[in-house]
């Protein structure tokens, strides 16, 4: 397309109006042409104050246009000849609070092929009152129909999400929107970027979540606040998402097919970060490194990223690296500010504030089509959980759980383990996980789930394995009785029946546990304890976990409150083993005290 020959047609018909002949005195770079977009007699507006945009892969650029009770998509060629308009559905439509007209449109994002447009309706504020605001709403047309014929598709739903702040159910909104070439959607909210499913709206990956330092100084972490503009590259899988809080630009790469990672190694500063984390003033609008207030952001076939600046009335182009390039149009400070707008592959904007169109005198060539585009993904059921394995048998309560699984479209992304287990059953990432067995010898039960990258869980499938710890070990020590500690000067071996069966393995030991049964017979009462990894070790020379050990009372005993199962008890006493045997006996107590 002659660009530069259209562009002059344009201007010598009064279509486009002279550079200047507004009130403000804006400017563009020596590659840029400068004028005014044309409405032509066919348009339902003579002027449009609107956001962001988009392009198609024609060149055509769109932006959206709140005005009065109607809220417009309009379509221009890619030298600003006006094409037609859009309008959305009347439910879509809310009273301004502010007054003058409807509560606006705030971004479209169009498929390359032009078929489809997906325009974030208002308000721009986090946590609206009521559905259907902050949502995504979808117009189709049939490939090479007329501009007009746009049709509300319902089986689209996309927002707002419903979240809980402080106990109440409220929602967050959308806020801009963009589509690879793939057709998949890409859209900002409070604290989040969500790829969603083209035809249905559904949740197919997320990225960010609120940052917790405000990164004054250059200093950041991963996650996002206040996300505005978002562009994604044409493959999917590199998108640049605008953090309007604090005045930076950052670039998030796909990791898996539902999972993605801010890329730290990006931009100008290896930082990962364009521009320079601040609560930003005036004094930035001097460099070219640093924003005031970015608000859009955009790629053009050749990769080179446009950010637009509300505050500092600019848009300033970078190469893909993040590397400062030009500033391609700047406006004087008495202008209203522009707060979106449309760039097309070949670098041409639209401001829709300023009615002002940009066309590139050297256009970004298109590199060659990548040879398999990612599917488009559809999700439509639960992953499965084919089979689970392990060793059937564990002697040092650690086992290692492997998954086989399949999942439809966004992948198998994390697993969790329930059951006899210790620690909680969280979800981990991936499917293999090792766990550490619970409780004594015997068969263990274990219930195993996985979910994929869109959240859905599949079926629970039971595993068993058998725990064989090994005899635990005693250490060979003996203690004193040991002043004040109330322990009885009576042999303990006098005080178990069969004493020449038994040996003494340690004298005035103090235990406690929790308490797992509890026997009587006449005055005497025996309890078992199950004593935690850390006492146990003090006994046994091999123990790697709880281990169970009896309480035996007699008439020498003193019992305060005969401890209840499921509470902890403490017993001070002497441990005692059979002679052939390694393993305890019991403590023939002095004192147990229950609880």
């Amino acid at each position: 397309m002659l660009v530069a020959l259209a562009l002059a047609a344009l201007m010598q018909l009064g279509l486009l109006g002279a550079p200047g002949s507004a009130a403000a005195a804006p400017s563009s770079a020596p590659n840029y042409t400068l004028g005014q977009v044309a409405y032509g007699p066919n348009s339902p507006i003579t002027n449009c104050p609107g956001w962001s945009g988009d392009s198609d892969d024609a060149g055509h650029l769109y932006i959206v246009c709140p005005l009065g009770q109607n809220d417009y998509v309009l379509e221009f060629d890619a030298t600003g000849h006006y094409l037609g308009a859009a309008t959305l559905p009347p439910q879509f439509r809310f009273a301004n609070p502010n007054g003058a007209g409807s509560q606006y449109a705030i971004d479209v994002a169009v498929s390359a092929d032009g078929t489809s447009a997906y325009v974030s309706v208002g308000p721009n504020v986090d946590f609206p009152s009521a559905p259907p605001q902050g949502s995504i709403v979808r117009l189709t047309r049939a490939k090479g129909a007329a501009t007009m014929s746009f049709t509300y598709d319902a089986n689209f739903v996309a927002g707002p999400w419903p979240v809980t702040v402080n106990g109440e159910n409220r929602y967050t909104a959308a806020r801009n929107v963009d589509v690879d070439a793939s057709g998949r959607v890409y859209a900002t909210t409070s604290f989040w970027v969500l790829e969603l499913q083209p035809t249905t709206g559904v949740i197919v990956s997320r990225m960010g979540g609120g940052a917790t330092t405000n990164g004054v100084g250059g200093a950041w972490i991963e996650g996002l606040n206040k996300p505005q503009g978002v562009a994604v590259a044409e493959d999917g899988n590199s998108l640049f998402v605008v953090e309007q809080q604090f005045s930076i630009v950052q670039r998030w790469v796909r990791t898996g097919p539902a999972t993605w990672a801010r890329d730290t190694t990006w931009g100008p500063h290896g930082n990962g970060l364009l521009g320079v984390p601040t609560t930003a003033d005036d004094s930035y609008c001097t460099r070219n490194d640093t924003f005031q207030s970015p608000y859009d952001v955009a790629v053009d076939w050749a990769g080179d990223i446009y950010v637009n600046d509300v505050s500092c009335r600019r848009i300033q182009r970078f190469t893909s690296a993040g590397a400062y390039v030009q500033t391609v149009w700047t406006n004087d400070a008495g202008a209203a500010q522009n707060h979106g707008f449309a760039v097309n592959g070949q670098g041409s904007i639209v401001l829709p504030e300023p009615r002002t169109l940009l066309v590139r005198t050297d256009p970004a060539a298109r590199p060659a089509p990548p040879s398999a585009p990612a599917p488009v993904c559809t999700d439509a059921a639960a992953p499965v959980l084919a089979a689970v394995s392990s060793a059937r048998r564990s002697t040092t309560r650690r086992v290692l759980v492997n998954t086989t699984t399949s999942d439809d479209c966004a992948g198998v992304t994390s697993m969790r383990i329930s059951g006899a287990r210790t620690g909680a059953a969280a979800w981990s990432p991936g499917t293999s996980q090792s766990i550490d067995l619970s409780g004594w010898n015997g068969t263990k039960r274990l219930v195993v789930q996985v979910r994929d990258g869109a959240g859905r869980v599949s079926a629970p499938r039971a595993l068993t394995v058998s725990l064989a710890l090994p005899q635990p070990r005693l250490l060979t020590r003996a203690t004193v009785n040991l002043p004040g500690r109330g322990c009885s000067a009576t042999s303990p071996l006098r005080r178990v029946a069969g004493a020449s069966a038994y040996r003494l393995a340690d004298r005035c030991a103090a235990l406690a546990g929790t308490v797992t049964r509890v026997t009587r017979s006449g005055r005497t009462v025996q309890v078992e304890l199950l004593l935690p990894t850390a006492v146990a070790q003090r006994i046994y020379v091999n123990a790697v976990g709880p281990v169970r050990l009896w309480v035996v009372t007699d008439s020498r005993s003193k019992v305060t409150r005969v401890p209840r199962v499921g509470h902890r008890a403490s017993a001070l006493g002497s441990v005692v083993a059979l002679r052939n045997r390694t393993a305890a006996f019991g403590i023939p107590v002095d004192r147990l005290v229950g609880s």
